[in-house]
């Protein structure tokens, strides 16, 4: 690397994007708790939904990655980045809010129901439109050679500000539903987007803005697109290896929240503290795991985090109201192997994919391995209620469905974690 290339990544206009974008990642996640699990539980039983409709919405979250796809037209005709970006992105944000304040909206619950539907899935598929391609322009500011520290450490300040984030907003949602006045919850919840949005606006306009010769130069034939990309074999190993490890998590993560409060007896609150905990676990292993995959690789401690992964799993199997204290172990493990994944999987494209088709290299990868996760978790649904019909046996064992699944889990872990060392790791490099 020059000199001259040094003295851009240690210029005050690069600083300020790098400190921008760790607070507008901040923000945006912290909105993004807000619209899942138990706060968008609440919302839609309070809106009158019913369990089915509060499934299918809650699938909108999951299938919203198709939309990346959209990323490859879309960065055929964009000049400004930024504007892009900030466009989307706010437009997302406002969204969620709109969801927060419909309990307030007289009108037909069909009428209802349908904006629900629209404001939950605009508001993701906005947000996913734009995911890669801020991910790029955020990164642009990041020297090559740290960036797995620079997303760790980006990563650490995100999940610990919603550690503290959900604890508040959570009992601000306790406190008034226990003096029967939800609604004015989700009045709290609605400001607080609506600030959320302010702090996210402000950050994006001061990230230094993309030129206008580096966008167009990301405008690429669709043939060239396929060329460098699923026609990159290289890159075909990684979607291969990354879709693996997303199956074996959505055979089960997905089925664990009834298992926990209902089978092994958990209480809610119980739940949270395991789960803060492991949040804190995360944020403290972020770190030394992005330092760690800029001495080494992306793909090397992707395989730490596997492993760990997998000893979650291997836990989990063994888990039963008899020994419920393993679930803990399970969490720590699982939370503990995202310190190491989801950022080495983003970077790790860097690594074999030409720059100029980063933005589409991940919106294709993670929209097949996001379909596979998506199958895995219907079936994952269909194993578990033929064995709950089955009285909790199979193949007159008694067994939880839960116990079964993960098994399942750690057995394509164990061959996302094979071909990661056979294949991934043989690959060269490209350093850009």
């Amino acid at each position: 690397m020059t000199e001259q290339k040094k003295d851009i990544f240690d210029s005050p206009a690069y600083r300020r994007s790098r400190g921008a974008y760790y607070i507008q990642c901040a923000a945006e996640y912290l909105v993004t708790l807000v619209v899942a699990d138990a706060f968008l539980a609440k919302l839609l039983n309070a809106l009158g939904l019913s369990d089915a409709a509060i499934g299918i919405v809650s699938s909108l979250t999951s299938l919203a990655f198709l939309v990346q796809l959209g990323t490859i037209f879309l960065m055929q005709h964009i000049r400004n980045v930024k504007k892009t970006v900030i466009f989307l992105d706010i437009s997302s944000m406002l969204c969620f809010m709109a969801t927060y304040l419909l309990p307030f909206l007289e009108a037909p619950q069909v009428l209802r129901t349908a904006l629900v539907f629209a404001t939950i899935g605009g508001g993701f598929g906005l947000k996913y439109l734009q995911l890669n391609l801020y991910y790029k322009w955020g990164q642009s500011f990041v020297r090559p050679g740290g960036r797995g520290t620079f997303s760790a450490k980006n990563e650490a300040i995100s999940q610990a500000a919603g550690v503290a984030f959900t604890l508040v907003i959570g009992a601000v949602v306790d406190y008034y539903d226990r003096v029967g006045r939800l609604e004015t919850s989700f009045l709290v919840i609605a400001c607080v987007i609506a600030c959320l949005t302010v702090v996210n606006f402000v950050m994006l306009l001061s990230i230094q803005s993309y030129s206008r010769r580096e966008a167009v130069s990301q405008q690429k034939p669709i043939r060239d697109v396929l060329k460098n990309t699923l026609g990159n074999p290289n890159f075909r190993h990684v979607i291969v290896m990354i879709s693996l490890y997303d199956i074996g998590r959505y055979l089960t993560v997905g089925f664990l929240g009834t298992y926990k409060t209902q089978d092994l007896l958990l209480t809610v609150g119980t739940v949270e503290i395991i789960n803060v905990c492991a949040s804190v676990l995360r944020c403290v292993l972020s770190r030394p795991a992005g330092k760690w995959a800029d001495r080494t690789s992306f793909a090397h401690v992707y395989q730490m985090g596997l492993w760990l992964c997998a000893f979650s799993f291997l836990l989990l199997m063994f888990t039963t109201p008899d020994r419920w204290w393993l679930v803990i172990g399970y969490t720590l493990c699982y939370h503990g192997s995202m310190a190491a994944i989801p950022g080495n999987a983003n970077n790790m494209t860097y690594s074999y994919v030409p720059i100029d088709y980063f933005v589409q290299a991940q919106a294709i990868r993670s929209s097949i391995a996001g379909v596979l996760g998506f199958l895995a978790s219907i079936l994952g649904s269909r194993i578990l209620s033929f064995i709950q019909a089955n009285g909790n046996c199979l193949f007159g064992i008694p067994v939880y469905g839960q116990q079964v699944l993960a098994a399942l889990s750690l057995f394509v872990i164990l061959g996302a974690i094979a071909y990661n060392q056979c294949v991934i790791s043989k690959q060269k490099i490209i350093l850009q």
